[in-house]
Formats: structure tokens, sequence, C-alpha cells
């Protein structure tokens, strides 16, 4: 009997059975699949015969996340293998395990193998960029290969020569070789592709390509203890590129942080923000390109004095810290000037620059611009002597007192003997700010409450000069109308009434937090009476804001409370029964009293059997007839 003939309902009829598998790669960490074909199958109950093994790990065909199959076809079927990460090499065993036809009565078993090697293994290829002109080189590599790969070069999609490149010997203990391109003195952006395979069609295709692009970076000198934004400009760069770029202050690198890149098609930008106290060098740095510029810092000191209306005054500032000889403008408000720049001790870090005004017919600000090599420009301002003291108007609620304030601008020295008077009498307690930048200010409160509309004199001397001002105090009424408590929940609308204003007024709500903006109301003309409300759609607890225009202002505060019932017995009642009905309120905060009143289902006054006390009040019905609402 030929048993290869037999078959039943179980068993398999096996002819010559031939198994087709190539080694496989995979990039270290990733996943890949494993196919094997099987021919000569004669039914696809074979397919439950089937295994994979490597080492000590069997997957069988019933693992179906593992292995898949296809359908026969004229005897022939596909087995795939389907692993996940890969991170070693490693030999993998397909085998089909047949059993002896049942008729035999035999436990022996028929079996077919292939061996099947999966080479996990790194590829990778370096990119370059840089200025044009620069000698360039590639290299592809891969490590970790168990056969010894080829390589091919392709540029701006062209096939290269074998011989166009470099190759290493093959390294079989660490499974390493490279190719290296040599792209010669580039002038223009490049495109590669590095194409590796094993003696059969292309596996992996890496694609690269060489950025030209230009860095420049301007010196710049800034005044000391000043924030300084430090740029890099890249033009032609990719943005991968951009991305490589590192800064250093001094030898130090700096953090991602400390810098922002910005991304332009053809102009891109990197910016390094940083308080300067000292000279400092920053490279901005891409691979092997890079360049390093110096922040020159200097201090600025400049002396000016009074001077004499139609006379000749001069301004002098002298720069300390700075080895060069900046590029300065002037900016006058009014009047002509001459100017010089010193340059006898430039190389001792000393640079003095003079302005002389010819003729100085009034208050003139002067400003004196020092403009740095990378276009920033530092701005100093001067005066040639005082500016005018100015004088703010206050807007007043009547009754209350009134914050007068007188401010200097421009003063050349430290002003003596500031005062506020009303009329012939002084008032206390002036309180001034530090002069900064020729800038003071000065306050007092006045000593009594403002009825009426009023002008004030503020003024100092500086010199021999006196200077005066006039503050001035718009005094008007402002009232919240007054408001009753409201049940929780319930919409309110605030008003706020004023009158006796001399100009245009913007009327401001303000709440807990602040600002409040649904509202509506302006002062249009001087003394017109005008109101201001506030719509509230739900107020779910005790509110208080508050109406201002200008220092006057007035408050409101609403009290909102809640009312419960209460029914007592609360289950079913019976004809004859007595019950009681409780009313309460909570959250009331104010004095005034409660009126309680109780009506029946039809709208009449119920009296009978009625206690009430401020915050409770009781109903009760005795001997229940029918039911009551």
């Amino acid at each position: 009997m030929d048993v290869n003939k037999v078959k039943t309902k179980s068993e398999l009829i096996v002819d010559v059975i031939g198994i087709t598998a190539a080694d496989v790669t995979v990039l270290t960490g990733k996943d890949i699949d494993v196919p094997v074909t099987v021919t000569g199958i004669a039914s696809e109950e074979l397919a439950n015969y089937v295994s994979f093994t490597s080492g000590k790990t069997v997957y069988k065909s019933s693992q179906k996340d593992m292995i898949t199959s296809t359908a026969l076809s004229g005897g022939s079927q596909k087995f795939t293998l389907h692993l996940k990460k890969v991170t070693v090499d490693a030999k993998w065993t397909f085998a089909i395990d047949i059993p002896a036809p049942a008729i035999l009565e035999s436990k022996d078993t028929t079996k077919f193998e292939k061996t099947v090697n999966v080479d996990a293994l790194d590829v990778s290829v370096t990119h370059d960029s840089g200025p044009a002109g620069k000698d360039v080189n590639l290299v592809c590599k891969v490590v970790g290969s168990q056969a010894n790969p080829t390589f091919l070069w392709h540029v701006n999609g062209t096939p290269q020569s074998n011989t166009d490149d470099t190759e290493s010997a093959f390294d079989e203990k660490t499974g390493t070789k490279s190719s290296t391109w040599k792209a010669g003195k580039l002038t223009k952006d490049m495109a590669y592709q590095c194409i590796i395979a094993w003696g059969g069609p292309p596996v992996y295709t890496l694609n690269t390509y060489y950025d030209m692009y230009t860095m420049k970076m301007d010196d710049a000198y800034i005044i000391a203890t000043n924030t300084k934004s430090i740029t890099c400009h890249l033009d032609g760069a990719k943005e991968e590129t951009l991305k490589e770029l590192q800064w250093f202050e001094g030898s130090t690198e700096l953090g991602a942080s400390s810098f922002k890149n910005t991304f332009g098609a053809s102009k891109s930008t990197s910016v390094v923000t940083s308080t300067q106290t000292v000279d400092k060098s920053y490279k901005c740095k891409i691979a092997d390109n890079s360049l390093t510029k110096k922040i020159d810092l200097y201090t600025v000191a400049c002396t000016t004095g009074l001077a004499v209306k139609g006379k000749k005054a001069t301004l002098v500032c002298t720069l300390t810290g700075l080895t060069v000889t900046p590029e300065i403008s002037w900016n006058l408000a009014s009047g002509t000037y001459t100017s010089n720049i010193d340059q006898t001790k430039v190389k001792e870090g000393i640079v003095k620059i003079t302005l002389e005004i010819k003729a100085l017919a009034q208050n003139t600000a002067v400003k004196l611009s020092i403009l740095s090599p990378d276009g920033n420009t530092q701005q100093h301002s001067l005066f040639a002597y005082i500016t005018a003291l100015s004088a703010s108007s206050t807007t007043v609620k009547h009754g209350d007192k009134a914050k007068l304030t007188c401010i200097v601008n421009g003063a050349v020295a430290e002003p003596k003997n500031i005062k506020f008077k009303d009329g012939n009498t002084e008032f206390k307690n002036v309180v001034k700010s530090a002069l900064v930048n020729g800038v003071l200010t000065a306050t007092v409160t006045t000593t009594n409450t403002v009825t009426a509309d009023k002008t004030y004199t503020c003024e100092f001397e500086i010199g021999e000069t006196k200077y005066t001002a006039n503050p001035k105090i718009d005094v008007i009424k402002l009232a919240a109308t007054a408001v009753t408590p409201v049940p929780v929940n319930s919409p309110y609308t605030f008003t706020c009434t004023y009158s006796e204003s001399q100009a245009e007024h913007q009327v401001i709500w303000t709440g807990a937090a602040g600002k409040i903006t649904n509202t509506a109301g302006t002062a249009t003309s001087a003394g017109k009476t005008g109101t201001s409300t506030l719509a509230v759609d739900k107020i779910a607890a005790d509110t208080a804001v508050v109406c201002s225009i200008g220092e006057a202002n007035s408050k409101i505060t609403l009290d909102v409370y809640d009312v419960t019932v209460k029914l007592n017995p609360t289950t079913k009642l019976y004809a004859g029964n007595t019950v009681s009905v409780t009313c309460e309120i909570s959250g009331l905060t104010t004095s005034t009293d409660t009126t309680w009143k109780w009506m029946s289902a039809d709208g009449k006054a119920i009296t009978a059997g009625v206690t009430s006390t401020k915050d409770k009040s009781t109903l009760v019905m005795t001997k229940l007839k029918t039911a009551r609402h």
C-alpha cells in the first residue's frame, strides 16, 4: 500500500513539499515580516502543523497574531511570521511536522524545515551644510550586518558609477561597512541618495543633502547693564539646518531656551538675548561653520547746565569702555547746533562727544543717538535746560478730599522749595519722588473736603529760576441709587447718577474681579446730569460694585437672600388633620423689617393662624376638609 496516498477525514495526502524563504534585514527596533512559501501541498489542513522556532521561542500556526497564511492555491501556500521591534540577530526555523496517517498506527512524524536569518542592523547617512565652495564628503554606513552590503549613490536623482565613492572593508565582527561620497566643492544646494543592497534589489534608500547658506553676524556696542539681542543671519538655510544651530557665550554653550530661531524660505535668523554687564563674545555655530563677534559695552555720562535764553548751550557726553569711534547723530526739538567727537583717547576706551547749541531760544529736548554696527540705536535723552512744569486736572467727588499732582520734566538739577498753595495758604506734607532722568513727581492731599471746582498753585525752584503750574479739580456729584434686597438668582440693574461735571467723562464700574464692561451711560457734555447703569442677569450672592469718574467713586452693596418653604407633616394628610407651612429667609444682612403675606389659591389674604418674625413666618391650618394650596 502507498501510505502517501492514504487519506481519512483527518489525514493529509503528502507528495513532495518544497519550501522557499530568503534571509531578511531589519533596522534595529523596527518590525519585520518573515515570509515562507510552501509548494506541493495537497490539503489546507497542512497549515495546522506549521511552526517558527528560534532558540526557546516557538510560535505555532494557531497563534494568529504571530503567524498568518494565505489561502491554498495551486498547491502553494504562503506563511508569514510577524516580528515586533527586533533588536538582535536571530535564526528562525520554519517547520512543517506532519503526523503519520492513522492507518499506520505510528507516532512518527514527517518533518520539513527551512532556516531563515533575520539580520538586525542600523543604516545611516550624513548630511552637510555650509557656505559656497566648501569641500563636502557624505558618509553612508551600515552597522550590525551579517553579510557584506553594496552601495550605490544618486546625485540629484541621477545614478553614479560605483567607482565614484570610497568604500571601507567589511568588518565581519561588527558587521560594519561605509561608503564615502566625495561631493567636492559645492556652490548650490544638492540632493543625494545612498542605496544599500545585499547582492539583489535595493533594500534601503537613504535621502540626504548639502544645504548651502551664508552666515552673518554683526559686531555691536551697547550701554552697560542693558539687555542686548544678538542676531545670527542665515540666508538660504533649510529649516533642518537652522535646528542644528548652537550658541556659545565665550566657551560656554547656551541652552535652547536662551535663543529663538525664526525660519524663512530665503532668510532665517537666530536671536540670543542676554543682560550685559561686561564685554562678551558670542559664537553662532552650525557643525564646523561658525562666526564669533564681540559685544562692546560702554557707560555714558552727560553733563548739562542751566543756560541763559538766547545764549550758547553746551552739552558734553563721555562714553567709557568703548574702544572704537561710534557713529552718532543728534536730534533737537529746535535750534541749530554743531558737534564733534574727541578721538584722542579712543584707544584708552574714552570717547568724548560735545554738542553746542548756538542760541538757545526755548526749553529744548535733545537726543543723542549712538548707532551700533548691528543696526541698533541707543538713544540718550538730554535737556538744554528745564522744560515747563505741568499739572494734572483731577475729578473729585463732592465732599471728598482732593489729590493734587505736579510733574517736573527735564530737570538738570534737583528742584528745591516745592510748594502747593490754595491762594496764600500753603499745604503741608508734600510727597515727592526721586529725580530720575530729569523727571520728578510731587503730590499733596487737600486739608479740607472740596465742594466746588477750584484751581490751585504748585511751584518750585532750580537755580535762581522759579517755575509755577496750576492743578485744577473738577468737583462732581456722584451717587448710587439706593437698593433693596432681592431674591437669589434674580436679575438686577445698578444705577449711578452724576452732575456738575466740567468735562466729558467715562463712568467706570468695578467689582471684586476688576473692571466691568457691560455698562451704559457716559457724560456727554460739561455740566450735564447723567445716569450710568450696570445690568446683571443673575445675582447669586451679596454683591458690591463701585461706579467711578476719575478719583470720584460711589459704592453700592446689594443684599441677596433665599426663601425656603417647609410643610409639616410632609406625608399624606387626611380630613380633620392639622398642618403647618413655614417660610424662612436666609442670607439677609440688612436691618429692614420683613413684611409677610399669606394668600390662598384664589387670591384671598390669610391672616388666621399666622405667626411671623423678621426671618420666618408660619401658617397653621386646622381640621382640613379639602386640599389647600
